[in-house]
């Protein structure tokens, strides 16, 4: 077995496994604390969506700077600079963040939709062909959703997010506990 960062001559088990344990810990607390407390947690959704956005900005501008000069690159420095403007442009202004952040989301899930439609077209294999209709078709009634009635995609957001955390959370938990280191 190769010895990594992570692993250890000890049963091939982490040395880090406090660091997961701890990070699942701290999951499953802001999993607690987004159903407690969703206007809060709506209102960090939002302000991680404007990083994000300013931040992935910031990566394309860096991957330009890495790339040899060729005619693409215009458009990732347009990229690059729209993404670092409507994400400073975001953070500072949350109230619009908010009001835009569910039909952003409509418009993410519009698109995969549509993949999911066309790739059920190119399948031969009928149950194939039957799962990517069934998921294009209930993505675009939760785009649809989402985009005629944002308080619903807010609340659905918010308790999304949470049970999502709560899951994730639990699984680092026990997947810390199996690196646990133990005696040989």
């Amino acid at each position: 077995m190769a010895n990594s960062i992570f692993t250890s001559s000890c049963c091939g088990h982490s040395h880090h496994w406090l660091l997961l344990l701890a990070l699942g810990i701290l999951t499953s607390i802001c999993s607690i604390w987004f159903f407690a407390q969703p206007e809060a947690a709506y209102l960090m959704l939002s302000m991680i969506f404007g990083l994000s956005l300013f931040l992935g900005g910031f990566v394309l501008f860096e991957l330009v700077n890495k790339m040899e000069k060729s005619i693409g690159l215009v458009g990732l420095v347009v990229s690059a600079s729209f993404s670092v403007v409507a994400g400073a442009f975001l953070i500072f202004h949350l109230g619009l963040t908010e009001s835009v952040l569910p039909y952003v989301f409509a418009s993410i899930l519009f698109v995969q939709a549509t993949f999911y439609l066309f790739s059920s077209m190119m399948y031969k294999e009928h149950r194939m062909r039957l799962i990517f209709l069934l998921n294009g078709i209930l993505l675009l009634i939760f785009s649809f959703i989402f985009a005629f009635y944002p308080f619903s995609s807010v609340v659905a957001l918010v308790f999304t997010s949470a049970v999502m955390m709560a899951y994730w959370g639990t699984s680092m938990i026990f997947i810390s506990l199996y690196f646990r280191p133990q005696s040989c």
